[in-house]
């Protein structure tokens, strides 16, 4: 009886992912949003925009997790990885990159390594978005035609 309850749970923890296992396939689209940093920029006129035109000055960078019958996806890498858990970083443009915990990590949090991510795409090739892009060097880039 209780070699049939720890085989149970074992079973169970195993099943959830709760040892850091890789998820196992899913039936339908899921979508998980991550935290790849945050921008805080003084001036908005490299948006096109004049400081009137707009209160907004911090702003937050997206990382996306799609899992799908199909395979595990990333969309949009976020902020340069080695940035992660450094605190406020200054640029010379005045702006201030924060970027807490790295992609990488978060996955890795979920039970999802980089080698298990079968496809990464890029909204654009801008380093706040493909900052942790060569960390899943193994997978499929999709990418449009010019």
């Amino acid at each position: 009886m209780q070699q049939t309850l720890i085989v149970f749970i074992l079973g169970l923890v195993f099943a959830t992912g709760a040892l850091g296992e890789a998820r196992g396939p899913v039936d339908s689209v899921r979508l998980t949003v991550f935290d790849c940093g945050n921008l805080r920029i003084a001036d908005v006129a490299s948006f096109g925009l004049t400081n009137a035109d707009t209160p907004v000055r911090e702003l937050f960078v997206p990382c996306y997790l799609i899992e799908h019958p199909a395979g595990l996806m990333i969309w949009d890498a976020g902020l340069p990885i080695g940035l992660a858990g450094q605190g406020p970083v200054e640029l010379p443009s005045g702006a201030t990159m924060i970027y807490a915990t790295s992609l990488v990590t978060q996955l890795e949090q979920l039970g999802v390594a980089p080698a298990d991510i079968k496809y990464l795409a890029l909204s654009q090739m801008h380093f706040d978005h493909a900052g942790a892009a060569n960390a899943f060097a193994a997978s499929t880039l999709l990418i449009q035609r010019a």
